[in-house]
């Protein structure tokens, strides 16, 4: 093993830049007693690959990697000058921070070195001084595919010596040789190691480390190295996974937290029930409410979760320990719901799966404990997309077996309320299908319904999470929508649960109604579901009216409960019309964009039937008017894609195609007109738009009057939607959407054209009128005209003759005058 001296004076390294040192604001130069920094040959770890017996180009290891893929033999030499880099770049770097020489120890590891990297971390820890207990350790180099380091070197008789060094393998045990508590950063500038060095643990705190392959190094050395020492950019490198140190808020300076964290597992229950009382006191305090995040956070850091693993692997299966493993949960518990999720690096799975194996190990298993333990696991599924296909999928049968026996304890709130949560998060990653959990689906029905002997009805948060689950199951399978129907269909306690539940748990009962009404067949609803059901669902809209939650899925649930079963438009219409109308214009409602397409929605369930439609425009209910004016805002705030838009203009084109409601569409005619006109018009959309404007110029003169100002127009609109259908969806649907969109266009195109010759015609008729009257009206001026003219041609000739006359008597007067 070669060592090395550095001074400051000798350095060779890139020019720093001008922030400060990345390493600088993680390190106590006067709580740092040594920095250790690990090198060794690069040499491979397979001793069964000879790069001599074929060409070097094709010499790798893919189970070693180096930054940027798999180990290659020909640039070992490469590798090593990376390592030589890191370690030069860093320790450059300490000791521009004041950090003397003699603190920083470079143990390489090469050609005839008989020491065991192990043996020599373990040696430089225990070395440390009380008084700077902290320490730095930086290993650069190849590593395995778990993240483990790999040194490798020969000895001088050329035999390959290699040792693999993992997080666990790198501290000593726990206890006196284990040197002085203190802030133990490691920094793996290796490949794919952030999933082991990152993890938190105690006594070791994962500062740096790569996730994935990482990035080559480059002349100036390897990235991470240069980042830490303040070289370049002043953001991390792609790909490097750095945590900064938590806030410090007290928790290490607690009484239990040496024997915590600094000893082996307490093998005594009742102490550790007390050393971890003060942990519950320090994250859970009412007074530390405010400071609850970063409390769990400091606890996570310093590696409280494999803490309190091992006090469980030792006191799970104890008789008297249950206290404890409530304690150890509750905490566990804390810091899934409160501690940064990315901070677990991947270790909530194993803390899950840790916990749900105690129930087993405790028979019979105590209700606190098993409500615990379930109620730990939907918390970690609900956090962690690994842990929720866990639940799911290997642990389902686990967790199966627990919620039953959670839900025999029927007395035990927490219990049923946590196995109700695990199996919502479980529902909605898998299908629960009724044949293999069938006991599970009934056992959930009769807790809800209070049905079986001696039964009460269970508390609100117990009712709320079986329904949950039930609505999540049944989303999934068909065949279990099939028998919760006919389990519900057949309990006349769900109108009584319906009527008498809070704004929260009615919402939740009309959506699992709404999820239920999308079984198929469609007539399964209409032989387990008595028409008079729909009757408590407007009962339920019509106290709950200022609900948001209520309004939506009621509305929800009686639109598909009608469309399903439309003989029970009979029983509700005018009550559904009146309760349509005052969703979409209440002012309480007015911001909800769901409660204004589900109330859309049931307005065009509603409208498949005649009665339906004169019902929802009567003057109490002027759905026309509310239906435009939601179009018309979409369409304004470009959400023409939105399925309220949708809804809408599927209400007035239902309305419109009625003989007796068509009437109340004819004042909306140009606002369907500009919608189907508009840029934010979808295909959707504008087939219902299509279908109401065709019906409305096969009903009414005055809009027949409007859509042939715009025929051009429009024709021309549709046949641009039909384009855009097929360009969104060459399949299917996009083929159908067209088809019916030309098949609007031509028909608007026949009665429209013909409504303009008619109007042409009418026109040229006027027009004739006009100018035989106008004819007429010139002959009579002309006559006017002529008589005025002979009339003045007359007094011309007369005023002529006067004058001769006058000239004539003149000429007699000056006759006689001469003579």
């Amino acid at each position: 093993m070669a060592t090395a001296n550095f001074a400051p004076s000798q350095s060779t390294a890139p020019k720093q830049s001008a922030h400060l040192p990345p390493l600088a604001s993680y390190l106590d130069i006067n709580r740092l007693g040594g920095v250790l920094l690990l090198t060794s040959a690069c040499e491979d770890i397979d001793p069964g690959i000879d790069a001599s017996d074929f060409d070097n180009s094709l010499a790798s290891n893919p189970n070693l990697l180096v930054p940027g893929g798999c180990y290659r033999h020909e640039t070992r030499t490469f590798y090593r000058q990376q390592a030589l880099a890191g370690v030069e770049l860093v320790a450059r770097c300490l000791l521009d921070l004041g950090i003397a020489a003699s603190r920083i120890e470079h143990c390489d590891f090469v050609t005839g070195c008989d020491a065991d990297p192990i043996d020599v971390v373990h040696a430089f820890l225990q070395r440390l001084p009380a008084a700077t207990p902290d320490a730095l350790l930086y290993y650069v180099g190849p590593s395995t595919h778990n993240g483990s380091w790999a040194f490798a070197w020969r000895t001088d008789e050329e035999e390959l010596v290699t040792c693999i060094v993992d997080s666990a393998s790198l501290l000593p045990a726990a206890g006196l040789d284990d040197g002085p508590p203190g802030n133990r950063l490691v920094v793996a500038d290796a490949p794919n190691t952030a999933g082991q060095w990152a993890r938190p643990a105690p006594r070791l705190f994962g500062l740096a480390s790569w996730e994935g392959l990482g990035k080559p190094g480059s002349s100036g050395g390897p990235p991470l190295a240069q980042w830490l020492a303040g070289h370049g950019p002043a953001e991390p490198p792609e790909g490097a996974i750095v945590f900064e140190l938590p806030l410090d808020l007290g928790m290490r300076k607690l009484p239990s937290y040496a024997p915590l964290f600094w000893a082996p597992p307490q093998t005594d229950a009742h102490v550790a029930r007390s050393l971890l009382w003060e942990l519950q006191e320090f994250i859970g305090a009412a007074t530390r409410r405010e400071v609850r995040q970063e409390a769990n956070a400091e606890l996570l850091a310093w590696g409280g979760a494999e803490m309190l693993l091992a006090l469980l692997a030792l006191h799970g299966g104890s008789t008297k320990a249950a206290p404890l493993i409530l304690q150890i949960i509750w905490l566990l518990h804390s810091l899934v719901l409160f501690a940064p999720f990315a901070r677990w690096m991947g270790s909530q799975r194993r803390a899950m799966l840790a916990v749900l194996a105690v129930p087993a190990l405790r028979q019979p298993c105590e209700a606190a404990v098993l409500a615990s333990a379930l109620s730990f696991a939907a918390a970690c599924a609900s956090k962690c997309r690994h842990c929720l296909e866990d639940c799911a999928g290997p642990a389902w049968q686990e967790i199966h077996r627990l919620v039953l026996g959670a839900l025999a304890l029927r007395q035990d709130d927490a219990a049923l309320t946590a196995a109700c949560k695990v199996v919502t998060q479980a529902a909605s990653c898998r299908v629960l299908d009724a044949t293999g959990h069938r006991e599970l689906l009934h056992s959930l029905v009769k807790l809800i319904l209070a049905e079986g002997e001696g039964s009460k009805p269970c508390a609100a948060t117990v009712q709320l999470a079986v329904v949950e689950a039930l609505l999540f199951i049944s989303l999934r399978c068909n065949e279990a929508k099939r028998d919760l129907l006919q389990t519900l269909g057949q309990s006349s306690n769900l109108p009584g649960l319906l009527k008498n539940a809070d704004a929260l748990l009615a919402a939740k009962l009309l959506g699992l109604l709404r999820s239920l009404a999308a079984i198929e067949p469609k007539f399964g609803v209409v032989q387990a579901l008595d028409s008079s059901l729909a009757d408590v669902v407007v009962h339920c809209l019509c106290c709950h009216a200022e609900s948001s939650p209520v309004q939506r899925w009621g509305l929800a649930a009686l639109g598909a409960l009608v469309i399903r079963n439309p003989a029970m438009t009979v029983h509700v219409a005018k009550d559904a019309a009146t309760c349509v109308a005052w969703a979409l214009g209440s002012d309480a409602l007015d911001d909800d964009a769901e409660v204004e397409k589900e109330a859309l929605f049931c307005a065009h369930a509603l409208c498949s039937t005649e009665q339906g439609c004169v019902q929802l425009t009567l003057h109490d209910a002027p759905i026309a008017r509310l239906a435009a004016g939601a179009v018309t805002r979409r369409v304004r705030h470009s959400l023409g894609a939105a399925e309220a838009c949708i809804w809408g203009m599927r209400v007035l084109e239902r309305l419109a195609g009625c003989r007796k409601t068509f009437h109340s569409v004819e004042p909306f005619a140009g606002m369907i007109v500009d919608t189907i006109l508009s840029p934010e018009c979808q295909v959707q959309t504008a087939v219902a738009g299509g279908a109401a404007i065709s019906h409305l110029a096969s009903s009414s003169s005055t809009a027949m009057k409007l859509l042939v100002q715009h025929r051009m127009q429009l024709v021309k609109g549709l046949q641009q939607r039909a384009r855009m259908a097929v360009e969104a969806d060459g399949g299917e649907c996009g083929r159908a959407q067209e088809k019916e969109l030309q098949d609007w266009a031509k028909v608007l195109t026949e009665m429209l054209v013909d409504a303009h010759a008619f109007t042409n015609e009418e026109h040229i008729d006027e027009q004739e009128e006009d100018e035989e009257a106008d004819h007429e009206d010139a002959e009579e001026q002309n006559s006017r005209k002529t008589s005025h003219s002979r009339q003045a041609s007359k007094l011309e000739v007369s005023s002529r003759q006067t004058t001769k006359l006058g000239d004539d008597a003149a000429g007699a007067g000056r006759k006689s005058s001469r003579r």
